[in-house]
């Protein structure tokens, strides 16, 4: 319930919010563009306890592994 959410500012290519609380000590991060640019997975500055959260057909195979090994990748 004391969740805040922000848009990132420094990802040009995507729309990227972040929900977080002081309750958790994990991030989440939202896509939820058509498509993912390359640019945007790169710049993602997440750690192993941060979730992120897209939608199936925005990214590549390759990019998928290359998130779910850094951070808890969640599709939808």
């Amino acid at each position: 319930l004391d969740s805040k959410i922000a848009r990132q500012s420094g990802f040009k290519s995507n729309k990227v919010q972040l929900i977080e609380s002081e309750a958790c000590s994990h991030r989440l991060f939202v896509c939820l563009d058509p498509k993912i640019k390359e640019d945007t997975i790169k710049h993602l500055e997440l750690r192993t306890e941060d979730i992120f959260v897209c939608l199936d057909s925005a990214i590549t195979d390759q990019a998928k592994m290359r998130l779910a090994d850094i951070c808890r990748l969640d599709i939808i």
